[in-house]
């Protein structure tokens, strides 16, 4: 096949935080919906799939300055946060 370059992509909604209650999922255990421990699984999970580019859905600001950027940038990855925009 071509010669060209070969990069790994990976998409991955995380599910926001504000998102992730027993009202909505009300079939999962209350412990695996929290956010502390969704966190250090995602985290994982991503440098695992060792993606050269990452699209992440679902990012809070706030999960994404705390958890994510220190993390990922640990792992070796630059990354950037764009804010949902809502256009009517």
């Amino acid at each position: 096949a071509g010669g060209g370059v070969r990069f790994r992509m990976l998409t991955y909604n995380i599910l926001a935080e504000i998102y992730a209650t027993q009202q909505m999922y009300p079939y999962c255990d209350f412990w695996a919906l929290n956010w502390n421990y969704r966190a250090v699984n995602l985290i994982r999970e991503l440098k695992d799939a060792a993606a050269d580019i990452m699209c992440l859905q679902e990012v809070q600001a706030d999960h994404y300055e705390k958890h994510l950027k220190p993390q990922l940038s640990d792992a070796g990855f630059d990354s950037l946060f764009k804010q949902k925009t809502r256009e009517d």
